[in-house]
């Protein structure tokens, strides 16, 4: 069956494998570079393979480029390419200009790859859709909505967001930056489809603190006030846990509430989160203003097996 979570194929990508005698056997002869080849083939416009004597006319026609051998991957790095270094001898030496590295192919994620080529090139990698929404990684276009959407959040905190309303701008680029491209997941952008409009701003949160010093990872979102009360924050966090199930070896999703915020403690009810623990807000590391302090302000903690 198709996988619906898969960014679909992509006619801008045209993928060129430049490989040695050795590796060209192992990505054309073993079953292993076989499918990894199809894989690649499902999700690229088009893919060549070439030996390194043949490479002068190819590559000129290439955006991403996978090879064996460290003088080219300098060479085509050095002039704008994107180059992927493959690598099955951990001593084989450094990929200098190398965006990203294959050790073997029985392991390669393909997608992983095009993911990492389409970061490099600014166009947003697709996290999922719904009938009305479409989640992808943000953009620097997207900062002057986001920042106005979290500016709108009055609510207590709900799965870490409010923490981020005061970020600046080279913060946030610096963030979708790494995140993406170090865990393979953030926080995203979610569109409306009708109108195209930026609706919200949700995804997963790596965090470690002293509620779980060995890291835990938190579901976060936000709706813009002009999209609430239409069941988008649902809809949305529906889409992303089902990505985070089929994409991410992620075991266990938190998420962390202010016991005041009854919006968001239905939401996460209706999502299947369970009730585990209350604590005090400042705990986990959220402001908690001096008149709410007198309340002594809960946070619910709620936990949700990723199956």
């Amino acid at each position: 069956m198709e996988d619906l979570h898969m960014t679909p194929p992509d006619t801008r990508i045209r993928v060129l494998f430049i490989l040695g005698e050795s590796s060209m056997d192992a990505l054309c002869m073993q079953e292993t570079g076989r499918a990894y080849l199809k894989e690649i083939g499902r999700r690229a416009f088009s893919v060549q393979i070439v030996q390194r004597q043949g490479i002068k006319q190819a590559y000129s026609d290439a955006d991403l480029v996978v090879t064996d051998n460290l003088d080219l991957s300098a060479a085509l790095a050095g002039n704008g390419f994107f180059v992927a270094g493959y690598q099955p001898d951990a001593d084989g030496g450094f990929f200098d200009g190398a965006s990203y590295v294959i050790q073997s192919f029985e392991d390669a994620d393909a997608e992983g790859l095009l993911n990492a080529y389409r970061r490099w090139k600014g166009i947003p990698v697709r996290i999922g859709e719904t009938k009305r929404l479409l989640v992808r990684e943000s953009t620097k276009e997207d900062y002057p909505t986001l920042s106005r959407i979290l500016s709108e959040v009055r609510e207590p905190d709900a799965g870490g967001i409010r923490l981020w309303q005061s970020i600046e701008e080279d913060q946030y680029l610096a963030y979708i930056k790494a995140t993406y491209s170090f865990w393979g997941f953030g926080l995203w952008t979610v569109t409306e489809k009708n109108s195209g409009e930026t609706a919200g701003w949700c995804g997963l949160i790596p965090k470690t603190d002293s509620l779980s010093p060995d890291g835990r990872i938190e579901l976060g979102y936000v709706i813009a006030e002009k999209w609430r009360r239409q069941g988008f924050g649902t809809e949305a966090c529906r889409e992303i846990l089902r990505y985070a199930a089929q994409k991410t070896g992620i075991e266990e999703i938190w998420v962390l509430i202010d016991q005041r915020n009854k919006p968001s403690l239905r939401l996460a009810e209706k999502l299947g989160f369970k009730e585990k623990t209350v604590i005090p807000a400042s705990a986990c590391g959220v402001n908690v203003p001096d008149a709410d302090a007198r309340l002594s302000v809960r946070t619910i903690v709620l936990r949700r097996k990723n199956l």
